[in-house]
């Protein structure tokens, strides 16, 4: 049965989404409830940092990390481009924590960032990182 939402173009959403019961299907169901979340329509452009701070997220980036000393500053943003780490249950008052490198473009940044959150929002475990030689 189609659901009764209609998007701006006039479209049932249920008819946007992929074949039901695929892994593309639940992924745009997300997207969907993200959108929401943002209070913005289909077509309309969705700004990572607004989304970041519906959501609690707090924004740290590379060039505000003091500790840092300039060529690691340097070397770790020729190889590095954010990380994020669900932190709402240490007790902390934001429920995630992004690093951004500041570093790079500003389109990078935006596209890194609303991958950081995607990870935060789909529960996926943090990488684990290993120096080698």
């Amino acid at each position: 049965m189609a659901s009764s939402r209609i998007s701006e173009t006039g479209t049932f959403v249920a008819d946007l989404l992929p074949r039901a019961g695929t892994r593309w299907c639940e992924y745009e169901k997300k997207a969907l409830e993200i959108r929401k979340i943002a209070g913005i329509g289909l077509s309309d452009r969705l700004d990572p940092e607004l989304l970041a701070l519906l959501l609690n997220y707090k924004i740290v980036r590379l060039t505000s990390i003091d500790e840092l000393s300039d060529t690691t500053r340097i070397k770790i943003s020729a190889q590095w481009s954010g990380a994020a780490l669900s932190i709402d249950h240490y007790g902390s008052d934001f429920a995630g924590l992004i690093i951004i490198n500041d570093l790079q473009s500003h389109r990078r940044q935006r596209a890194t960032l609303m991958e950081e959150i995607c990870h935060l929002l789909l529960g996926h475990r943090p990488s684990r990182l290993d120096q080698t030689g």
